[in-house]
């Protein structure tokens, strides 16, 4: 999964066949990669911060949400953050730099860690996840967070929150199943929740 810097600097960040944690990055003198700390259950997901410095989440082989960030011109650290992971884990950015990762948790609820200050914390937000889904999340302009997923039904999920409490809903619409990961990665070049909200939200890919 790629991120782009202001300075045009471009970061890759991917599982590798030994569940490492693979980066490469382009800059002035070409093409570098290396492997950070950290071993992967899932993607890893990215985002950067209004100061630029990117962090990025994924799962743990032990169900952790596991962190790794670094700030311009310093080095990569990596802890494990507050939440209990079964999924995809799928974080956003708020405008004020905030940090939301939403995941499906072992109950099959909505889990929902964020940092504020420094600090990590996790909760259970309103919401049930098909056990073969997981959250994809955006943040809008006024800080508005949405979460939309599979729900055990095949309903498609919806939970949001403005700032303060989180509230759920189903909305107008029936979610296939994932078609296996590995047929539809072969197919498309995305994995499987990916490619099925890719052919929902925008037919053309």
């Amino acid at each position: 999964h790629p991120v782009i810097q202001d300075n045009g600097t471009i970061d890759v960040f991917w599982r590798t066949p030994s569940d490492g944690f693979g980066h490469a990055w382009n800059d002035w003198q070409g093409w570098h990669a290396t492997t950070l700390s950290g071993t992967l259950a899932s993607d890893p997901r990215p985002v950067i911060q209004p100061n630029g410095t990117i962090d990025v989440l994924y799962r743990t082989p032990s169900g952790g949400l596991g962190h790794n960030w670094y700030q311009a011109g310093g080095s990569w650290f990596s802890n494990t953050v507050p939440g209990s992971v079964s999924s995809e884990p799928y974080p956003v950015v708020q405008p004020n730099g905030t940090i939301d990762v939403l995941y499906r948790n072992p109950s099959g609820g909505l889990g929902h860690s964020w940092t504020q200050g420094g600090s990590w914390f996790s909760n259970t937000v309103p919401g049930s996840i098909d056990s073969k889904s997981w959250p994809h999340a955006f943040a809008q302009a006024d800080g508005t967070i949405d979460a939309l997923y599979r729900t055990p039904t095949g309903g498609l999920g919806h939970s949001w929150t403005q700032g303060g409490s989180w509230s759920s809903n189903t909305l107008v619409g029936s979610v296939a199943l994932d078609a296996p990961k590995a047929t539809t990665e072969a197919a498309t070049g995305v994995g499987g929740s990916e490619a099925t909200l890719n052919a929902t939200v925008n037919p053309e890919g």
